[in-house]
């Protein structure tokens, strides 16, 4: 069979119209070859089988149809690209024998005709063994890169040109799309076979295709061999290639359960949207595919365990800060692709994963893995920490990303466990103060041979030349939240740290150093004092945010690992996976999950069945974070040191909330502002306290690298010499407004700084006086709020609503003289009302009648005062059912003397009212005897009309 295309996808896409013609009958010769018939047909062309007379062999002719190439120059190019893949001398590509022209001017190509099958029609047969289909894959891989290293791109891989010949060896054909490298974007927008373009093809982006994108083609033909069906479906080609531009393709295992787990992580490998996250080239690809098919053994790898110094070996006062690393060989661990290893997640909340847990931990990192099943993201740092050589290494690197991005865990539970046996490492969380101290520690107890007296800069200088260590040992230096560090030392030049870093030479002593994205601007300068440049790919990567799709197959392993989900995904329910989304969907921000925000949520509702019902009833996302503020500071069962610290920490978090409206983190706040409203101005130990649970163990707040010299949000808009805080990220808002909010809705004082921030909103929204709060509502504000804790906005709105007020008051000083005590009795009525209202919230049932009694002069304020009351009782959490009912029956017997329709309410609260109240009840519906004796004899003659 020679080059001709079954497959009922083979139709190519292009920009142009196909210029498809009606069915000719064949010509009986071809330049100097005898047609012999017709291979076949496809939308690019025709395929003939012809006999060479001169050279008595067959061969395959193919020629595009006449609306393909209609320019003299399209014909050019055509024999162009002929002539280049007829340099293409590899036993697995179909060899070009000759290109021409035919009688009526249009081009052909001859290339060898193959006797066989192609392999779509192999497909067709039946299912292919796993090892037949691997060592197909990579025998067309190794075509693939023979091609590539000579400029050439397929561009249309698929089982149609990918031939069988009577042997079954696999032979690539139908070069007839490629296109050298250089000439990328300058023909068609789109061209290949739809099921099996890549992501870049799909998108119409030309310019970006490259070998890796025939990897792609090849990996969805490797998919259909393993699973019987292709990995992108739809019911149309636009369907097609969108999913293929914009979703990840099913695990085949998921699909046939008997598919080795190496060959899947293969395969998924060559599948991955991003051209950068796939094999480079076809011999990767190849590689990876001989070493399955040499057998298991060659798999194996070794996974280091972590040797932690013992609790008495520690130092004070940091005894967790920092320990050193010895690789050493582990036996009995699982090997990366085992079938029959069954690896379980074992979830840690807010703690960041370590050596404990370096078995199962690369199962939840993202991205392609290689043979030992290590990630992209750890084999850089580990190929270039393992390496002896300093040319091949890096003297000082950086690992950056956001907060809560996993930075500590992939550290301490991915990389240290793995790295070789002569690399020796320091792990230190960087303080404010004591890094240095602390790093000392460390190397003094791995090389206790260097003399005591030496400082860190010079014994890592005698580790350099040769001292301490065996030879062919490196000392590893890591120094983890570097950001506490730079934060305490912003502007400083001369540090030890400094001087001791710069003995870093990358063949006997290397270091990491890791940071916040915040910092990056910090990093840079620190290392530009190290005179090292960064560079991206080098010395230096980042550490990002989960996407929905890995978020969700991580939160689908936490509820496994807790027992809420099946053991297999095939076994989720309909609900399960529908709250699976629906979570998932709640916790992204632009696309984006954060790692440690996924493993709270999973922490909060391990407790309750996965549905979303229960996503309903906790208040999704938002409602979790407010139930684990709760249990972090205020329910019974809260850790003793947050609880301890629960209003200055409520002071420190409210102050730095944005204003109403926001969910934007932007305010920033001096370590001053925030020592003052938390109480603790003259408790610096307190505060210190206080800001290490904010920050190091439970992530609501974060240094700010206040780079620009201007803080943001400040009162006065002054630069900011001094430390300041902000919180981490913008997620928190709203969970930390509700908790916030909640919390002042049970003092006045709270109240009053709602109504205030509400009115500040409206009023900075849209300045306009009818927008400030009336008089009396200004004057409760000001009375109640403390001025020292108003925002620049609520300041601002007040001032004016001063302003105006005190306008109006003048304005009306004719008649404001006779009115000052009207004025004073209303004033005293405005506030009498609200103690009355607040003394009846609190008062026992004896005391309501002479309450009541006493708001009989104050009705005008206490009526609005009592429905305001009622009003917010419907926003109330459904455990406080008891209280709402008490509260609406003290609403209901205050309102009955202006309000007789309450006296229905007030009847139906007495039916179920307490023996001991019935004097009160009397007293209260006295004045109303005549309508409710003859109601209450007939209740009492027949119960049955009660209502």
């Amino acid at each position: 069979m020679g080059e001709f295309d079954t497959d009922p996808d083979a139709t190519e896409v292009h920009d142009a119209a196909s210029g498809a013609s009606p069915p000719e009958e064949n010509p009986d010769k071809i330049g100097r070859y005898r047609v012999v018939g017709k291979l076949g047909q496809g939308g690019f062309g025709q395929v003939y089988l012809a006999h060479d007379d001169d050279l008595d062999r067959p061969v395959a002719i193919k020629v595009p149809r006449p609306g393909r190439i209609l320019r003299p120059e399209d014909i050019e190019k055509y024999l162009n690209e002929a002539r280049i893949v007829a340099r293409l001398d590899h036993a697995h590509i179909v060899p070009v024998y000759d290109v021409g022209r035919t009688a009526d001017g249009l081009c052909f190509v001859v290339s060898k005709f193959i006797k066989g099958i192609d392999l779509a029609a192999r497909i067709d047969q039946g299912p292919i063994p796993h090892r037949e289909a691997s060592e197909l894959t990579a025998v067309i891989a190794e075509a693939l890169h023979f091609a590539h290293s000579r400029g050439v791109i397929h561009r249309d891989v698929k089982p149609a040109n990918i031939l069988l010949d009577a042997a079954g060896r696999a032979i690539l054909a139908d070069f007839g799309l490629a296109l050298r490298e250089e000439d990328f974007g300058r023909g068609a927008k789109r061209s290949g076979t739809p099921a099996y373009m890549s992501p870049e093809q799909a998108r119409g982006e030309g310019h970006r295709v490259d070998g890796r994108s025939d990897l792609f083609s090849l990996g969805v033909v490797f998919y259909e061999m393993l699973t019987g069906r292709r990995p992108f479906r739809g019911s149309d080609t636009r369907e097609v290639l969108e999913r293929i531009a914009k979703s990840d393709a099913q695990p085949p295992r998921q699909l046939n359960d008997t598919i080795p787990r190496e060959l899947e992580r293969i395969c998924l490998r060559a599948l991955q949207r991003h051209a950068s996250e796939r094999y480079t080239t076809g011999r990767d690809l190849a590689e990876d595919l001989r070493g399955y098919l040499q057998g298991p053994d060659q798999l194996s790898v070794t996974v280091p365990a972590v040797e932690l110094p013992s609790q008495d070996e520690k130092d004070t006062p940091a005894p967790e800060d920092s320990f050193t690393i010895e690789a050493v060989p582990s036996e009995g661990r699982g090997k990366p692709g085992s079938d029959s290893d069954q690896i379980r997640v074992v979830p840690k909340g807010l703690r960041s994963f370590d050596e404990h847990d370096a078995e199962f931990f690369l199962e939840l990192l993202p991205g392609p893995r290689d043979r030992s099943g290590l990630p992209d993201s750890l084999r850089f740092w580990k190929t270039r920490i393992d390496s002896p050589d300093a040319d091949k290494t890096f003297r000082v690197g950086l690992i950056y990303g956001p907060s809560g991005c996993g930075k500590s865990s992939m550290v301490k539970a991915g990389l240290l466990p793995r790295l070789a046996r002569h690399v020796r490492a320091v792990y230190v969380e960087a303080t404010a103060e004591g890094t240095e101290l602390q790093l000392s520690r460390g190397v003094f107890k791995l090389c206790p041979d260097l003399p005591k007296s030496l400082g860190l800069p010079e014994a890592l200088a005698a580790i350099r030349r040769g001292a301490g260590l065996k030879p062919g040992q490196k000392l590893l230096l890591i120094l983890d939240q570097s950001e506490q560090w730079l934060f305490a030392r912003r502007g400083e030049r001369d540090s030890k740290l400094v001087d001791a870093l710069r003995q870093c030479d990358g063949g006997r002593v290397q270091a990491i150093v890791m940071v916040r994205d915040d910092f990056w601007m910090a990093a840079t300068r620190l290392m530009k004092e190290l005179e090292i440049p960064l560079r991206e790919g080098e010395n230096s990567a980042a550490v990002d945010l989960f996407d929905t799709l890995h978020a969700r197959k991580v939160l689908a392993a936490f509820g496994r690992a807790y027992g809420i989900l099946p053991e297999r995904a095939a076994q989720d329910s309909a609900e399960q996976r529908s709250f699976l989304d629906q979570a998932v969907a709640d916790l992204a921000e632009a696309g984006k999950v954060v790692p440690v925000r996924l493993a709270l949520f999973a922490e909060m509702v391990k407790g309750r069945p996965w549905s979303p019902a229960t996503l309903a009833v906790v208040g999704g996302a938002q409602g979790v974070g407010v139930t684990f503020l709760d249990q972090t500071f205020a329910s019974p069962s809260a850790p003793p040191e947050p609880k301890i610290h629960q209003n200055a920490a409520r002071g420190v978090l409210k102050m730095l909330l944005p204003d109403e409206g926001s969910d934007i983190r932007g305010r920033r706040r001096s370590e001053a502002e925030l020592k003052d409203t938390s109480g603790y101005a003259g408790r610096p130990r307190d505060f210190e306290d206080l800001m290490r649970i904010l920050d190091l163990e439970l992530r609501l707040i974060t240094p700010a690298d206040l780079d620009s010299g201007l803080e943001e949000g400040a009162a006065d808009g002054k630069p900011v010499a001094e430390r300041s805080y902000q919180f981490t990220h913008d997620y928190l808002v709203p969970s930390l407004r509700d908790w916030l909010t909640r919390k002042q809705r049970e003092t006045r004082r709270g109240r009053a700084e709602l109504r205030l921030a509400e009115y500040a909103a409206i009023w900075n929204a849209k300045p306009d006086n009818q927008r400030l709060p009336p008089l009396f509502q200004w004057m409760s504000i000001r009375l109640l709020t403390r001025p020292k804790d108003w925002t620049v906005p609520e300041r601002k709105m007040l001032r004016r609503a001063g302003r105006v007020h005190g306008v109006r008051l003048l304005g009306l000083l004719p008649i404001q003289l006779g009115l000052i005590s009207l004025a004073a009795y209303v004033g005293y009525g405005y506030v009498r009302s609200v103690s009355l209202v607040e003394s009846l919230k609190s008062a026992r049932m004896d005391d309501t009648p002479d309450i009541i009694r006493q708001m009989a002069p104050y009705r005008y304020w206490v009526n609005s005062l009592l429905r305001d009351w009622e009003f917010k009782l419907g926003s109330g959490a459904p455990d406080e059912q008891y209280r709402k009912v008490r509260d609406q029956t003290l609403i209901s017997m205050a309102l009955l003397p202006d309000h007789p329709e309450e006296l229905k309410a007030c009847v139906s609260y007495l039916y179920f009212s307490n023996p001991e109240d019935l004097g009160v009840w009397v007293e209260c519906l006295r004045p109303h005897r005549d309508q409710l004796i003859p109601e209450f004899w007939a209740t009492v003659e027949d119960p049955a009309t009660s209502s």
